[in-house]
This record gives structure tokens, C-alpha cells and sequence, in this order.
């Protein structure tokens, strides 16, 4: 139904390709459908696309927290605490979360509980 939509924009102008109906927001396709059926020629929206598309971008390179908020009790049960410097070596904290390979000079203590 918005390929047909977009297609249709495409052809009155509004815009420069059919997937571009997908980079609009909701009012703006109401208005430019109200505007088609009124014969009325439709507005150039050509203009906010490339704007959006780079938001889109931007979004994309973004790492959301893994909760929210960030500073609880619970957020160190997830992933640990931050790396504490001693010396020249890195002290990570936290709780093991993955069965993978580990590879290097590893140092493991047991304690019975």
C-alpha cells in the first residue's frame, strides 16, 4: 500500500523515488494523500529526506545502554565494574557471562564457600 502511495507522490513530485514515502512521518503522508485527492499539486518533500537519512546513520552508530537506569546495584551484576589500573595491567571485575575461548596468561584462584 505505501509502494502504491509512494508511487503515486513519485509521479505528482513530491518526491524523487517510491522508497522515499518510506522516510516520512505520518502527518506529512496524510497530508500529501488529502492533497492528492484534491487534485491540488502536491509539496516537494524531496528536501527532508537526505536530512532524515543521515539521523538514520547517526542512530545507527549509537550503543545503548545495556540498562536503564545505568547506575544501579543490578548494572554491576550485568556487566561487572570498571577496569581497575594497577600497576601497568588492567583488573577486570565482574561476572563470567560467556562460555568462549579465552586465550593469554590467565590466573585462576578457587575458595571454598
Amino acid at each position: 500500500m505505501f509502494a502504491e502511495f509512494g508511487r503515486r507522490f513519485v509521479a505528482d513530485g513530491a518526491f524523487g523515488q517510491i522508497e522515499d514515502i518510506y522516510w516520512l512521518e505520518k502527518p506529512e503522508v496524510e497530508e500529501l494523500a488529502n492533497t492528492l485527492t484534491r487534485g491540488v499539486p502536491l509539496s516537494d518533500m524531496a528536501e527532508r529526506i537526505p536530512a532524515r537519512k543521515k539521523q538514520w546513520q547517526d542512530f545507527l552508530k549509537v550503543v545503548p545502554p545495556v540498562m536503564l537506569p545505568e547506575k544501579t546495584r543490578w548494572s554491576k551484576l550485568l556487566h561487572g565494574e570498571e577496569g581497575e589500573k594497577k600497576g601497568s595491567t588492567v583488573v577486570l571485575k565482574g561476572v563470567g557471562t560467556s562460555g568462549g575461548i579465552c586465550s593469554g596468561l590467565r590466573f585462576i584462584w578457587f575458595r571454598r564457600f
